[in-house]
């Protein structure tokens, strides 16, 4: 800076002390100067031409009294936008990342094979759709025996995959989850060199609480396009027939281990979920072509599970995961496709500017559905399901009792999910500027970093 003010092009040799040593220091001190007024100047101009009301507003602003927070609708917007909008390119990117690496995992299982317990046949992957399928391979019947017949009475594979309730022999879920998994790892350990020139890819161990899960990270060398760290979930299925399937859950917690009986002598391994998300899909697309243009249902719910996750924010662990049982996914999605089969189509009322009150008018319902004032029935499976909208069932499913989605829970944690869930969406403009969009937003965050130990009793 020195040498630039005195103009030289190349340091020289210093002068004596006293000679030119407050020359400088006066350039330097009329440069910050001018550069004041300058800003001043511009400042001057802006405020000329600006409109009277936002002066006025500009001058007010520094007044807490009249300080103008935004509303609940502009933060609702402004945290969609920056922590829940997925956009479209980097959604397909992903999918087809996803879709790239499974199939490598899934064509590995289908060449390697598995030593089964079946002689002359074997136990293979199966890529179907969104779902691996969990295919069963038999080696052909003799003549004039029927293939189920077979299998009943083969020991090697009863005795691998199924568990006696009642003196029959019924598919345990947690003995194909445990084969499931063992072949996820040998199949990606061929596979994993092959993918490290893309990616990164490691699989979590499926638990008490969930299934195996495939981590998908981008190499540090990788410059493509949309590479996310993404977390796949590879559930095993059994398929039923007209896109419906059983899918294998995770070992339930129990106090007793894992073979514990349930009423009626039922045992817990023997039990497996319903799989419904083709009908599912069936029925949101047939709502879509229904609804208004620029209806805000699917941001409702994206939305909804943004609130159920800044719900949880300060529970401890448990309460927390017991939190995101009960208000899982699912529920939530059926709690969109319940209302608006209640009200027929997505009309006007569910369009953008009405995006707080459709919000509202969901959390309303799922508190009635928690405090038991309404019953929150599996949208295909329960009384007046939509099988007329989203096409064939199988029988054992079109004659199902109805199916209620928090019945497994008690009374009293449905009603402290409920003062939750009622807290959450009175705080949620202060949540909403404390953990998500813009900073401008945060006017003055609430500090909220003592940690709650289970629900509060004393919320309302």
């Amino acid at each position: 800076l020195y040498h630039v003010l005195r103009g030289d092009g190349a340091a020289r040799t210093e002068p004596p002390d006293g000679a030119d040593s407050g020359f400088p220091l006066l350039k330097v001190a009329i440069l910050l100067l001018l550069g004041y007024v300058l800003l001043r100047c511009r400042h001057a101009v802006r405020q000329r031409f600006l409109p009277v009301s936002s002066r006025l507003v500009g001058h007010s602003a520094f007044s807490p009294r009249h300080l103008s927070e935004p509303g609940l609708g502009i933060l609702l917007e402004s945290y969609y936008e920056h922590e829940v909008r997925l956009s479209p390119h980097v959604l397909g990117h992903s999918k087809a990342h996803v879709s790239r690496i499974v199939g490598e995992l899934v064509r590995a299982g289908r060449i390697r094979g598995s030593p089964g317990p079946i002689s002359g046949g074997s136990l293979a992957l199966a890529f179907r759709g969104d779902c691996f399928v969990c295919a069963l391979k038999a080696p052909p019947s003799p003549s004039g025996t029927s293939g189920g017949h077979w299998l009943r009475n083969c020991k090697p594979f009863a005795d691998s995959f199924c568990v006696d309730v009642h003196g029959q022999r019924h598919l345990s879920a947690t003995l194909v989850l445990r084969w499931f998994q063992s072949h996820l790892q040998r199949s990606l350990a061929t596979v994993r060199y092959k993918l490290e020139e893309c990616c990164r890819v490691s699989l979590t161990p499926g638990g008490l609480e969930q299934p195996p899960t495939l981590h998908i990270l981008p190499c540090r060398t990788d410059y493509g396009c949309c590479r996310l760290s993404m977390a796949v979930r590879l559930i095993p299925a059994v398929h039923l027939g007209d896109c419906v399937f059983l899918v294998a859950p995770p070992p339930p917690p129990s106090p007793v281990g894992p073979l514990s009986e349930l009423p009626g002598g039922l045992r817990s391994e023997a039990l497996w979920g319903v799989n419904t998300a083709r009908q599912e899909q069936k029925l949101l697309g047939w709502l879509q072509e229904r609804a208004a243009p620029g209806a805000c249902y699917l941001k409702c719910l994206q939305l909804l599970k943004a609130l159920r996750d800044l719900g949880a924010r300060g529970l401890d662990p448990t309460a927390a995961t017991q939190w995101g049982h009960m208000l899982s996914s699912y529920v939530l999605k059926t709690v969109v496709l319940t209302v608006l089969l209640h009200e027929g189509t997505a009309g006007p009322g569910w369009d953008e500017a009405h995006l707080s009150e459709c919000l509202e008018e969901l959390v309303q319902f799922l508190k009635a559905c928690l405090l038991g004032r309404q019953t929150l029935f599996h949208c295909v499976l329960g009384p007046g399901g939509a099988a007329a909208e989203v096409g064939p069932l199988p029988k054992v499913l079109r004659e199902a009792a109805p199916v209620d989605l928090l019945a497994a829970f008690d009374l009293h944690t449905r009603e402290l999910a409920a003062a939750r869930l009622l807290s959450t969406w009175r705080r949620l403009p202060q949540l909403l500027r404390a953990y998500g969009g813009p900073r401008y937003l945060a006017r003055c965050p609430p500090s909220w970093s003592q940690r709650t130990q289970g629900f509060p009793e004393q919320e309302p």
